[in-house]
């Protein structure tokens, strides 16, 4: 059993923290997978399909790249971090439609910062009609979400990545821009 004022305990932590810490930027250096940009459009029946995510699962390896189609049905996608590719090779591909996606929500609704109103009655006035317009806006972007999902519905084969059908091969020094066209 360890006695944390030992003093071993203490002069142990910061060799620990140093080789974690080693440990992790071994882990999630980016170097040790080679990535390439890859962008591209999701269209279903010839319309952009808006809101999907699309995933790439590198064949060889247990690897995901995903991205979320915006308006025009446009993706870009990451793999370790922001909108920095996938893994070279050949992946295997699933478009989902994304059931509850507020990702934009705290963007274009951030909650406002009332810390400078003195008055606590005040400030909990503020914070209570701040809660209700962003709970107002809420319940509006799940009204147009389900309109337009109504309007999406793509077949469930399309969300399995071993049954959706789509391969595509991921290169370096090439544009990977990818046409994804989706059929009933």
């Amino acid at each position: 059993m360890f006695n944390a004022s030992d003093k071993s305990f203490k002069s142990a932590l910061p060799s620990s923290f140093l080789v974690g810490l080693f440990f992790l930027v071994g882990c999630f250096d980016e170097n040790r997978l080679p990535l390439a940009p890859v962008s591209g459009k999701v269209t279903f029946q010839g319309q952009p399909l808006i809101g999907a995510s699309v995933v790439f699962q590198q064949s060889k390896l247990p690897v995901l790249a995903s991205g979320k189609t915006d308006s025009n049905g446009e993706f870009i996608l990451s793999t370790f971090g922001f909108e920095d590719g996938a893994p070279l090779g050949e992946s295997r591909v699933s478009v989902t439609i994304i059931e509850s996606d507020y990702t934009e929500f705290e963007r274009t609704m951030p909650m406002p910062d009332n810390s400078n109103i003195v008055d606590l009655d005040q400030r909990a006035a503020a914070n209570a009609a701040a809660k209700d317009k962003r709970m107002s806006r809420l319940a509006e972007m799940s009204r147009e979400r389900n309109r337009s999902r109504e309007q999406q519905q793509i077949p469930e084969r399309y969300s399995r990545i071993e049954g959706s059908g789509i391969v595509l091969e991921v290169k370096t020094g090439e544009p990977n821009f990818f046409l994804i066209e989706l059929e009933p």
